[in-house]
């Protein structure tokens, strides 16, 4: 006589298959979204490191610029030309040369810098540029104690120097500003093709870098216009009446989303001259 034996039976079987491929399904549909999720954060994350890179970049230069005739060069939504100080002294004497009593600085900052010239301060504050291909050169110390200028305030490693050529107008006691002339440009990349890369160059050099890209194509420079609360899309004429810049740095990913599409992040910030 056969006894009942214990197990399932083939409709429990078939109930218990379905109900894991429905479970496993959803898990396995969630791991899919949770896996498109984390890759496209990862995607934006990408690109956003690729406008905080530029904006530590150009927010160290671009907040040194003097807000005068010829602290911003040239400009357009897609250039900038802008002289960017590297060191300031004070005016011992003026007579042949320039004599300056310049403040502590690296000296390989003032060799690696392409120095392109000096602006000088008068006393009502309004900064002269004096462009020249003549680096600075030993100065005369006894210039300084002749006229009365007391260098010791500037510190251990300040230095006397010449300038050439020589600035009208320049007297004892006046701030010299050293400067250096730099050109940001979005243009097409050459490391990411297709794409557009933020350059860097320094108009004493003959190289251009390219320091970081991708961009989307939708990056530009814009403009505050005598402290205006909304930039303009374009500079005015004349560009004195630049007093900041916004920098529209829409960064893309390298890598493509499953629809084939770039992922953009959108990044925008603001910076203002210096004393502005």
């Amino acid at each position: 006589m056969l006894r009942n034996r214990g197990g399932f039976t083939l409709s429990e079987v078939l109930v218990a298959l379905v109900i894991t491929g429905v479970i496993g399904a959803a898990a396995t549909s969630a791991l899919v979204t949770q896996t498109k999720f984390f890759d496209r954060q990862e995607k934006i994350g990408e690109s956003r490191g690729v406008s905080q890179g530029a904006v530590n970049i150009m927010l160290s230069e671009l907040r040194m610029i003097e807000p005068s005739d010829s602290g911003l060069v040239a400009a357009n939504d897609s250039m900038i030309t802008v002289n960017v100080p590297i060191g300031m002294g004070i005016v011992c004497g003026n007579a042949g040369v320039l004599t300056v009593y310049r403040a502590p600085i690296d000296p390989s900052v003032l060799a690696d810098s392409g120095y392109s010239g000096y602006a000088w301060r008068n006393a009502a504050g309004a900064y002269t540029y004096v462009q020249t291909s003549t680096y600075p050169a030993a100065g005369t110390s006894s210039v300084c104690s002749t006229n009365r200028v007391s260098p010791t305030s500037l510190g251990t490693g300040s230095q006397v120097i010449s300038l050439s050529p020589t600035a009208a107008g320049a007297l004892p006691g006046f701030v010299v500003l050293l400067y250096q002339k730099i050109r940001y440009t979005l243009k097409p990349s050459t490391i990411v093709p297709g794409k557009v890369g933020l350059y860097r160059r320094n108009m004493r050099r003959s190289v251009e870098e390219e320091i970081v890209a991708p961009f989307d194509t939708s990056a530009r420079f814009r403009f505050y216009i005598s402290d205006a609360a909304t930039p303009a899309d374009a500079p005015p004429n004349p560009l004195r009446n630049v007093t900041g810049l916004e920098l529209v740095l829409n960064s893309v990913s390298e890598r493509q989303d499953t629809n084939g599409t770039y992922p953009v992040t959108t990044f925008k910030t603001s910076v203002f001259f210096k004393n502005r």
